[in-house]
């Protein structure tokens, strides 16, 4: 006598059938994906779309991607301001946090990075707390644990942003452990332009600490 397959038994959030969360109706479960569960969703604007579950239950994840292109065409009808820098940083911020199909969604939005209510639907706030923003710099978050919030964030360099990171790069330079970061400062070389030598072209540290504009890169070990 044959039996029914069983629904994987993954410790993992589970939505139900015909419920509704926000702008989605949940159709049916749609698998397990690097142990997390997915579930094929009903947007109110008649689209279907697999999402994660935890996202929907949460409220990560409201709609199939509608809702964030109404609020930003509403905002920027407020505002007119499409083509400010700092208005941009304020759209990239929220969308990367809120938006699924953002590029660098899984590392924000995905990774539990959320905005603050008061700076997600007000621009002029956000504006106001930050503050015009110096040549140079691009918002970053002081604690990278939390999200983006008056008190954890502000305008910093490449380089302090980098400085920043907990998985800041450390190289063996001149015998000693030191992190790229602090050694590009201290040699005048463009973090950037390190990084980039270091990491896609192939370079040794030596190499990529080069004061030569355009530094031969060993031959790659095999």
């Amino acid at each position: 006598m044959s039996r029914a397959k069983a629904k994987p038994s993954h410790n993992r959030v589970q939505l139900e059938a015909g419920q509704r969360y926000n702008r989605l109706v949940a159709i049916e479960f749609a698998g397990i994906k690097k142990r997390r569960c997915y579930w094929k969703l009903l947007c109110d604007c008649g689209t279907e779309k697999i999402i994660l579950a935890a996202h929907v239950q949460s409220g990560v994840t409201r709609s199939c991607g509608c809702l964030q292109k109404e609020t930003f065409a509403d905002i920027t009808r407020k505002h007119g301001r499409r083509t400010d820098p700092i208005y941009r940083t304020w759209a990239g911020m929220i969308q990367r946090c809120e938006n699924p199909h953002s590029n660098a969604y899984h590392r924000y939005g995905g990774a539990g990075v959320t905005v603050c209510d008061e700076w997600r639907k007000d621009f002029a706030k956000f504006h106001a707390d930050m503050g015009p923003r110096p040549q140079g710099t691009s918002l970053d978050r002081i604690d990278g644990t939390k999200g983006y919030e008056p008190e954890n964030c502000r305008w910093a360099s490449v380089v302090e942003q980098a400085r920043n990171r907990k998985n800041a790069i450390k190289v063996t330079y001149d015998g000693n452990e030191v992190y790229l970061v602090d050694i590009c400062e201290k040699l005048g070389v463009a973090y950037g332009t390190a990084y980039h030598r270091l990491k896609k072209l192939g370079c040794t540290v030596e190499e990529a600490l080069s004061t030569s504009r355009k530094p031969r890169p060993s031959l790659r070990r095999p």
